[in-house]
Protein backbone atom coordinates (compact mmCIF):
# COMPACT_ATOMS: atom_id res chain seq x y z
CA UNK A 1 0.00 0.00 0.00
CA UNK A 2 1.25 3.53 -0.84
CA UNK A 3 1.72 5.77 1.99
CA UNK A 4 0.96 9.18 0.90
CA UNK A 5 -1.15 10.22 -2.02
CA UNK A 6 -0.64 13.37 -3.80
CA UNK A 7 -3.57 15.27 -5.54
CA UNK A 8 -2.60 17.35 -8.09
CA UNK A 9 -5.10 18.83 -10.51
CA UNK A 10 -4.09 21.16 -13.34
CA UNK A 11 -6.16 23.41 -15.89
CA UNK A 12 -3.95 25.13 -18.67
CA UNK A 13 -0.79 24.82 -16.22
CA UNK A 14 1.35 24.47 -19.05
CA UNK A 15 3.53 27.79 -17.83
CA UNK A 16 3.85 25.90 -14.15
CA UNK A 17 3.46 22.03 -15.31
CA UNK A 18 7.42 21.23 -15.66
CA UNK A 19 8.33 22.75 -12.46
CA UNK A 20 5.57 21.58 -10.33
CA UNK A 21 6.28 18.18 -11.08
CA UNK A 22 9.95 17.93 -10.91
CA UNK A 23 9.29 19.93 -7.27
CA UNK A 24 6.96 17.06 -6.89
CA UNK A 25 8.85 14.02 -7.68
CA UNK A 26 12.48 15.60 -6.17
CA UNK A 27 11.00 15.46 -2.68
CA UNK A 28 13.32 13.70 -0.26
CA UNK A 29 10.61 11.76 1.30
CA UNK A 30 9.76 8.73 -1.91
CA UNK A 31 7.16 6.46 -0.94
CA UNK A 32 4.14 8.19 -2.77
CA UNK A 33 1.90 8.56 -5.80
CA UNK A 34 1.26 11.57 -7.89
CA UNK A 35 -2.11 11.62 -9.27
CA UNK A 36 -2.46 14.24 -11.66
CA UNK A 37 -6.37 15.74 -12.60
CA UNK A 38 -6.02 17.32 -16.46
CA UNK A 39 -9.04 19.50 -15.70
CA UNK A 40 -9.95 19.66 -19.87
CA UNK A 41 -6.83 21.56 -20.08
CA UNK A 42 -6.36 22.61 -23.91
CA UNK A 43 -3.08 24.14 -24.34
CA UNK A 44 0.30 21.95 -23.65
CA UNK A 45 -0.11 20.51 -20.34
CA UNK A 46 -0.98 16.92 -21.05
CA UNK A 47 2.25 16.71 -23.38
CA UNK A 48 3.92 18.07 -20.54
CA UNK A 49 2.89 15.42 -18.28
CA UNK A 50 4.11 12.86 -20.76
CA UNK A 51 7.49 13.42 -20.31
CA UNK A 52 7.39 12.12 -16.66
CA UNK A 53 5.37 8.97 -17.50
CA UNK A 54 8.85 6.50 -17.40
CA UNK A 55 8.29 7.65 -13.26
CA UNK A 56 6.08 5.14 -12.61
CA UNK A 57 4.32 7.14 -9.15
CA UNK A 58 2.44 9.54 -11.56
CA UNK A 59 -0.77 8.74 -12.31
CA UNK A 60 -2.46 11.09 -15.05
CA UNK A 61 -6.05 11.25 -15.73
CA UNK A 62 -7.90 13.71 -18.12
CA UNK A 63 -11.72 15.12 -17.14
CA UNK A 64 -13.87 17.20 -19.21
CA UNK A 65 -13.38 20.83 -17.43
CA UNK A 66 -15.80 20.75 -14.07
CA UNK A 67 -13.26 22.90 -11.70
CA UNK A 68 -10.95 22.11 -9.06
CA UNK A 69 -13.79 20.63 -6.70
CA UNK A 70 -14.26 17.83 -9.40
CA UNK A 71 -10.89 17.66 -10.26
CA UNK A 72 -9.74 17.33 -6.37
CA UNK A 73 -12.84 14.56 -5.61
CA UNK A 74 -11.73 12.47 -8.49
CA UNK A 75 -7.97 12.37 -7.23
CA UNK A 76 -9.69 11.45 -3.70
CA UNK A 77 -11.43 8.52 -5.30
CA UNK A 78 -8.55 7.01 -7.11
CA UNK A 79 -6.10 7.76 -4.28
CA UNK A 80 -4.59 4.37 -2.66
CA UNK A 81 -2.91 5.60 0.13
CA UNK A 82 -2.96 5.80 3.67
CA UNK A 83 -2.63 9.56 3.76
CA UNK A 84 -3.19 12.23 1.08
CA UNK A 85 -2.27 15.64 0.35
CA UNK A 86 -3.22 18.55 -2.13
CA UNK A 87 -1.08 20.35 -4.06
CA UNK A 88 -1.70 23.36 -6.80
CA UNK A 89 0.43 23.29 -9.70
CA UNK A 90 0.94 27.07 -9.65
CA UNK A 91 2.64 26.47 -5.93
CA UNK A 92 6.45 25.67 -4.60
CA UNK A 93 7.06 23.10 -1.89
CA UNK A 94 10.84 22.77 -0.35
CA UNK A 95 11.89 19.45 -1.04
CA UNK A 96 11.80 17.59 2.49
CA UNK A 97 8.01 18.91 2.70
CA UNK A 98 6.29 15.50 2.49
CA UNK A 99 8.63 13.71 5.03
CA UNK A 100 8.49 16.56 7.51
CA UNK A 101 4.28 16.14 7.25
CA UNK A 102 4.42 12.11 7.28
CA UNK A 103 7.04 11.95 10.15
CA UNK A 104 4.84 13.90 12.10
CA UNK A 105 1.27 11.70 11.11
CA UNK A 106 0.63 9.08 13.91
CA UNK A 107 -2.62 7.29 13.81
CA UNK A 108 -4.58 9.54 16.64
CA UNK A 109 -4.22 12.70 14.53
CA UNK A 110 -6.16 13.42 11.77
CA UNK A 111 -4.31 16.60 10.05
CA UNK A 112 -0.95 17.95 10.22
CA UNK A 113 -0.83 21.45 8.98
CA UNK A 114 1.87 24.07 8.48
CA UNK A 115 2.43 27.54 7.31
CA UNK A 116 1.42 28.78 4.03
CA UNK A 117 4.45 31.83 2.55
CA UNK A 118 2.68 34.06 0.03
CA UNK A 119 4.53 34.41 -3.59
CA UNK A 120 4.23 37.69 -4.05
CA UNK A 121 5.36 40.49 -6.51
CA UNK A 122 7.94 41.97 -4.05
CA UNK A 123 8.89 38.38 -2.98
CA UNK A 124 8.17 35.22 -0.71
CA UNK A 125 5.73 36.92 2.49
CA UNK A 126 5.89 34.52 5.53
CA UNK A 127 2.94 33.96 7.58
CA UNK A 128 3.06 32.07 10.49
CA UNK A 129 -0.08 29.79 12.64
CA UNK A 130 1.49 29.90 15.95
CA UNK A 131 5.20 31.06 17.37
CA UNK A 132 5.80 27.56 18.44
CA UNK A 133 7.62 24.72 16.43
CA UNK A 134 5.39 22.17 17.28
CA UNK A 135 1.23 22.67 18.53
CA UNK A 136 -1.00 20.05 19.21
CA UNK A 137 -5.10 20.61 19.16
CA UNK A 138 -7.32 18.30 20.66
CA UNK A 139 -9.87 20.56 22.20
CA UNK A 140 -12.74 20.56 19.72
CA UNK A 141 -13.30 24.40 20.50
CA UNK A 142 -9.22 24.97 19.71
CA UNK A 143 -10.02 22.55 16.22
CA UNK A 144 -12.71 24.63 15.21
CA UNK A 145 -11.42 27.72 15.63
CA UNK A 146 -8.50 27.13 12.87
CA UNK A 147 -11.08 28.05 10.14
CA UNK A 148 -11.26 31.58 11.93
CA UNK A 149 -7.89 32.23 10.18
CA UNK A 150 -8.16 32.95 6.76
CA UNK A 151 -5.40 31.23 5.28
CA UNK A 152 -5.88 28.14 7.38
CA UNK A 153 -9.53 26.69 5.19
CA UNK A 154 -6.91 26.36 2.09
CA UNK A 155 -6.37 22.55 0.90
CA UNK A 156 -2.99 22.53 0.67
CA UNK A 157 -0.12 22.61 3.31
CA UNK A 158 -2.04 19.89 5.24
CA UNK A 159 -2.04 16.00 5.08
CA UNK A 160 -4.83 14.46 5.41
CA UNK A 161 -6.30 10.98 6.61
CA UNK A 162 -7.61 9.35 3.59
CA UNK A 163 -9.60 6.59 5.27
CA UNK A 164 -11.04 8.95 6.87
CA UNK A 165 -12.14 11.31 4.48
CA UNK A 166 -13.58 8.41 2.81
CA UNK A 167 -15.58 6.71 5.90
CA UNK A 168 -17.13 9.91 5.75
CA UNK A 169 -18.12 9.79 2.52
CA UNK A 170 -16.72 13.01 2.52
CA UNK A 171 -15.21 15.16 -0.56
CA UNK A 172 -15.12 18.72 -1.98
CA UNK A 173 -18.63 20.61 -2.74
CA UNK A 174 -20.59 19.73 -5.67
CA UNK A 175 -24.13 21.17 -6.20
CA UNK A 176 -26.51 22.53 -9.07
CA UNK A 177 -24.91 25.53 -10.58
CA UNK A 178 -21.72 25.69 -8.60
CA UNK A 179 -18.22 26.51 -10.01
CA UNK A 180 -15.99 25.15 -7.55
CA UNK A 181 -14.99 28.74 -5.65
CA UNK A 182 -14.46 28.68 -1.94
CA UNK A 183 -14.37 24.98 -1.80
CA UNK A 184 -11.45 24.88 0.56
CA UNK A 185 -13.81 26.90 3.28
CA UNK A 186 -16.64 23.97 2.64
CA UNK A 187 -13.73 20.82 2.77
CA UNK A 188 -12.10 21.37 6.02
CA UNK A 189 -14.82 22.39 8.01
CA UNK A 190 -16.64 19.45 7.67
CA UNK A 191 -13.04 17.69 8.02
CA UNK A 192 -12.49 19.51 11.19
CA UNK A 193 -16.03 19.07 12.64
CA UNK A 194 -15.31 15.20 12.73
CA UNK A 195 -11.78 15.61 13.84
CA UNK A 196 -10.27 15.28 17.55
CA UNK A 197 -7.02 15.70 16.66
CA UNK A 198 -5.10 18.04 14.31
CA UNK A 199 -0.96 18.75 14.71
CA UNK A 200 0.74 21.97 13.57
CA UNK A 201 4.40 22.34 12.87
CA UNK A 202 6.92 25.12 11.67
CA UNK A 203 9.58 22.52 10.32
CA UNK A 204 7.80 23.26 6.78
CA UNK A 205 5.89 25.35 4.96
CA UNK A 206 3.77 25.57 1.12
CA UNK A 207 4.66 28.28 -1.17
CA UNK A 208 1.21 30.12 -2.34
CA UNK A 209 1.64 31.65 -6.15
CA UNK A 210 -0.56 35.28 -5.36
CA UNK A 211 0.67 36.28 -8.90
CA UNK A 212 -0.84 34.31 -11.02
CA UNK A 213 -3.39 35.81 -12.93
CA UNK A 214 -5.11 32.85 -14.20
CA UNK A 215 -6.01 31.92 -11.19
CA UNK A 216 -9.29 31.93 -10.40
CA UNK A 217 -9.42 34.03 -7.77
CA UNK A 218 -7.34 36.84 -9.84
CA UNK A 219 -9.58 36.74 -12.69
CA UNK A 220 -10.51 40.00 -13.43
CA UNK A 221 -13.57 39.66 -15.43
CA UNK A 222 -16.65 40.78 -13.41
CA UNK A 223 -18.48 37.77 -14.55
CA UNK A 224 -15.96 35.57 -12.95
CA UNK A 225 -16.32 37.26 -9.98
CA UNK A 226 -19.75 37.23 -9.08
CA UNK A 227 -20.22 33.86 -10.19
CA UNK A 228 -17.54 33.18 -7.30
CA UNK A 229 -19.58 35.44 -5.03
CA UNK A 230 -22.71 33.41 -5.37
CA UNK A 231 -20.52 30.18 -5.12
CA UNK A 232 -19.62 31.59 -1.49
CA UNK A 233 -23.37 31.72 -0.91
CA UNK A 234 -23.70 27.81 -1.65
CA UNK A 235 -20.63 27.07 -0.06
CA UNK A 236 -21.82 28.69 3.54
CA UNK A 237 -25.76 27.21 3.08
CA UNK A 238 -24.56 23.57 2.12
CA UNK A 239 -22.37 24.02 5.62
CA UNK A 240 -25.33 25.07 7.09
CA UNK A 241 -27.45 22.11 6.12
CA UNK A 242 -24.65 19.62 6.95
CA UNK A 243 -24.59 21.17 10.78
CA UNK A 244 -28.59 20.78 10.57
CA UNK A 245 -28.62 17.53 8.89
CA UNK A 246 -26.62 16.08 11.88
CA UNK A 247 -28.20 18.18 14.45
CA UNK A 248 -24.94 20.28 15.50
CA UNK A 249 -25.44 22.96 18.52
CA UNK A 250 -24.62 25.88 16.02
CA UNK A 251 -23.39 27.76 19.25
CA UNK A 252 -20.48 25.13 19.39
CA UNK A 253 -19.09 26.49 16.10
CA UNK A 254 -18.95 30.29 15.97
CA UNK A 255 -15.63 30.19 14.20
CA UNK A 256 -17.32 28.59 11.36
CA UNK A 257 -19.81 31.83 11.87
CA UNK A 258 -17.34 34.38 12.03
CA UNK A 259 -15.82 32.82 8.77
CA UNK A 260 -19.39 32.94 6.64
CA UNK A 261 -19.56 36.56 7.88
CA UNK A 262 -16.13 37.29 6.27
CA UNK A 263 -17.21 35.61 3.24
CA UNK A 264 -20.37 37.89 3.36
CA UNK A 265 -18.03 40.52 3.65
CA UNK A 266 -15.77 39.55 0.96
CA UNK A 267 -18.81 38.51 -1.70
CA UNK A 268 -21.02 41.55 -0.95
CA UNK A 269 -24.69 42.32 -1.99
CA UNK A 270 -24.15 39.48 -4.67
CA UNK A 271 -23.21 36.72 -1.68
CA UNK A 272 -26.00 38.08 0.70
CA UNK A 273 -29.02 37.87 -1.96
CA UNK A 274 -27.61 34.48 -3.17
CA UNK A 275 -27.48 32.88 0.84
CA UNK A 276 -31.06 35.30 1.34
CA UNK A 277 -32.40 33.32 -1.51
CA UNK A 278 -31.26 29.91 -0.74
CA UNK A 279 -32.31 30.22 3.23
CA UNK A 280 -35.92 31.36 2.50
CA UNK A 281 -36.51 28.40 0.50
CA UNK A 282 -34.61 25.70 3.09
CA UNK A 283 -36.36 23.53 5.84
CA UNK A 284 -33.19 25.23 8.11
CA UNK A 285 -34.49 26.58 11.84
CA UNK A 286 -34.62 30.14 11.90
CA UNK A 287 -32.15 29.93 14.70
CA UNK A 288 -29.57 29.39 12.18
CA UNK A 289 -30.57 32.70 10.21
CA UNK A 290 -30.65 34.74 13.76
CA UNK A 291 -27.22 33.55 14.20
CA UNK A 292 -25.83 34.99 11.25
CA UNK A 293 -27.68 37.97 11.81
CA UNK A 294 -25.58 38.18 14.74
CA UNK A 295 -22.36 37.64 13.69
CA UNK A 296 -23.56 40.57 10.62
CA UNK A 297 -24.33 43.18 13.05
CA UNK A 298 -20.34 43.85 13.51
CA UNK A 299 -19.62 44.66 9.90
CA UNK A 300 -22.69 46.98 9.02
CA UNK A 301 -24.91 44.23 7.20
CA UNK A 302 -27.57 46.63 7.30
CA UNK A 303 -29.42 45.66 4.13
CA UNK A 304 -29.24 42.16 4.82
CA UNK A 305 -30.05 42.04 8.43
CA UNK A 306 -33.39 44.09 7.69
CA UNK A 307 -33.93 41.36 5.12
CA UNK A 308 -33.54 38.04 7.34
CA UNK A 309 -35.14 40.27 10.38
CA UNK A 310 -38.32 40.18 8.40
CA UNK A 311 -37.45 36.71 7.09
CA UNK A 312 -37.50 36.04 10.66
CA UNK A 313 -41.38 37.60 11.70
Amino acid sequence: MTLLSVVLPMYNSEKYADMCIRNILSQSFKEFELIIIDDGSSDSTCSICEQFKTDLRLKYFYQPNGGSNKARNLGIKKASGKLITFVDSDDIIPTDYFEVLVSLYNDDIDCVFCDIYYQKHEGVVKSFFFEKDLVSLINRKKIIYMLSDDAFPAPYAKLYNLSKIKNLSHQFLEYDNYFGFAEDFYFNSIYLINSRKILYTKSTYYIYNKINENSQCNNPSSDIQRRNNVDRAIVIYSILQYMFQNKLNINNYNAIFYMIRRHLDWGGAVTKEALLNLLQSSDLPKSYMRKIFSFSLGICFINFSKKITKSLN
